[in-house]
């Protein structure tokens, strides 16, 4: 849409719409991460806090340090997928690098106000091991604390990584 709809095209449709999750209006930044298109995502989200609509961002956390400020300024929540606890599942899997998430969750809960919970979609032979498991909820439990939700969901059965 983002060809077509214009951040404040977005945000006055989502208030005269009543878009609410529970009890706030909103719009999520979901499917793709919105980190890939921040600006579009940082102009709507801009848009949307001046009509009082709520900001979800679903995200990877893969953000540098430069562009989270900016790119958190106006998110209220956000859901952020910790993919697994091992750099050798980043580096294989995703191309990328765990420390910047864990710095982007433990930035999130120093710096702002922005409510997250944390989801790890759990899958088979690939992030699946038990210390794996054990390191990362202490790592979560050390740097974010015992009040951030933590979601774990499973690989669709059949599949394989």
């Amino acid at each position: 849409m983002s060809e077509f709809a214009t951040p404040e095209m977005i945000a006055t449709d989502a208030h005269e719409h009543q878009c609410k999750s529970v009890a706030y209006k909103s719009v999520a930044y979901t499917y793709n991460d919105p980190v890939i298109w921040a600006e579009y995502a940082i102009d709507t989200a801009r848009a949307c806090r001046d009509r009082n609509v709520k900001n979800v961002a679903v995200t990877a956390g893969y953000i540098t340090t430069a562009t989270r400020a900016s790119f958190f300024e106006y998110i209220d929540a956000a859901n952020v997928d910790l993919k697994a606890f091992t750099e050798e599942f980043y580096q294989q899997l995703t191309l990328s690098h765990l420390q910047p998430v864990l710095d982007t969750l433990q930035w999130l809960h120093e710096e702002t106000e922005v409510w997250f919970e944390i989801s790890n979609l759990i899958i088979p032979r690939a992030n699946d091991q038990d210390d794996d498991f054990r390191r990362m909820c202490n790592w979560i439990l050390a740097h974010v604390g015992d009040e951030v939700p933590l979601h774990f969901s499973a690989f669709p059965s059949g599949l394989s990584a």
